[in-house]
């Protein structure tokens, strides 16, 4: 499912975005409180799939886990309604690496040019990465390619964080079947 680029890993599967076109790309100060929001996103969702390996006889870990299982149910619970509500968009196959975003349906967007990719990268919570860019289409007008642009160093290292996670996941499931 993932494959290596020139450049790293991809990921490539099924989450769901939204494109909006814009007249043009917000400026530098406005990306800087951007990215910022966009590094804090993925922080908490990696922090949310970490598993924690747990001792069996130390009763606080054990009461944490229990806590955790609690605010993970409602996390779903609440993304169940979101969804059910529209709040969240429709799935789309992509395939994503740290500067840019293949969108396989050609639907998405209208036209080339300046656009921000609402990028849902876990149902549990309900925030969109907004990835700010320039959208071309291919010559069959099948898929949209968005070229990131502005984004900090530190969102590009945790965007390459996140694929890479998700490629080591997608490794050990293949290895357990």
């Amino acid at each position: 499912m993932n494959q290596a680029t020139e450049k790293g890993l991809e990921f490539n599967g099924r989450l769901p975005l939204a494109v909006e076109t814009l007249v043009e790309l917000p400026s530098a100060a406005e990306l800087v409180f951007i990215n910022n929001g966009n590094e804090l996103l993925l922080k908490t969702v990696m922090l949310l799939e970490e598993k924690v390996d747990v001792d069996e006889d130390d009763e606080i870990l054990q009461e944490l886990k229990k806590q955790d299982m609690k605010i993970n149910l409602l996390l779903d619970m609440l993304s169940t309604l979101l969804i059910q509500n529209n709040a969240i968009p429709p799935v789309h196959e992509i395939t994503l690496t740290d500067s840019w975003i293949r969108i396989k349906d050609g639907n998405t967007a209208q036209h080339d040019g300046a656009c921000c990719v609402k990028l849902y990268i876990n149902t549990a919570i309900p925030r969109p990465l907004a990835l700010y860019g320039i959208c071309e289409r291919d010559a069959d007008d099948s898929q949209l390619q968005i070229t990131f642009q502005g984004m900090s160093q530190s969102l590009i290292n945790g965007l390459d964080k996140y694929i890479f996670r998700f490629h080591r996941r997608m490794v050990a499931n293949s290895r357990t079947v």
